[in-house]
């Protein structure tokens, strides 16, 4: 299952580090900003930033209310599904 998951690890650490550094960035301008209009000097502030694993440690709670009959009964779990919806 791990070697399943990889690609989807490695695109949500891309976006991780990505989402990171425009987040430091922000924080940067909004901090000048802030430092511009009052007068409060921020240089030591720093960014700090956590995320949350990516699916949760123990793989029973991954399954955690997961109920595979109430999505197959809404027609999202098939194609069939959404075919049977009326068309515009």
């Amino acid at each position: 299952m791990q070697l399943e998951l990889d690609p989807l690890l490695r695109k949500a650490a891309r976006k991780r580090m990505i989402r990171s550094a425009a987040l430091r960035r922000r924080d940067l301008l909004i901090l000048r900003l802030l430092s511009h209009h009052t007068g409060v000097n921020f240089d030591g502030a720093r960014t700090d930033i956590s995320w949350e694993p990516v699916f949760p440690r123990d793989p029973a709670a991954l399954l955690a209310g997961f109920d595979a009959r109430r999505v197959s009964d809404s027609g999202r779990a098939s194609h069939r599904g959404f075919q049977s919806f009326p068309s515009t």
